[in-house]
């Protein structure tokens, strides 16, 4: 006797009736842009790769006395990695 045929992909249940209603837009980060290494990822064109290299390139702009400063070098180093 022949075996019935699979019906579906297998690949999951019933989601309920609204899957994802409670769900956000991930917000962009409240705090400065310092805090972190990786904060100032979010403002670079490519922020995976800009990420990969954002403990180096903190420490080189970290001298940077005002948030301004700070974020014209790392711009300036994010599109020297970039070319």
């Amino acid at each position: 006797m022949p075996r019935p045929a699979d019906v579906g992909s297998r690949q999951g249940g019933y989601l309920g009736l609204n899957p994802g209603a409670n769900l956000a837009p991930a917000r962009a980060p409240d705090s400065d842009m310092r805090a972190s290494p990786t904060a100032w990822c979010a403002n670079s064109p490519e922020p995976s790769r800009c990420r990969a290299r954002a403990a180096v390139e903190h420490e080189i702009c970290a001298a940077r006395t005002s948030s301004d400063s700070y974020a014209h070098c790392r711009r300036a180093v994010d599109q020297m990695h970039g070319q």
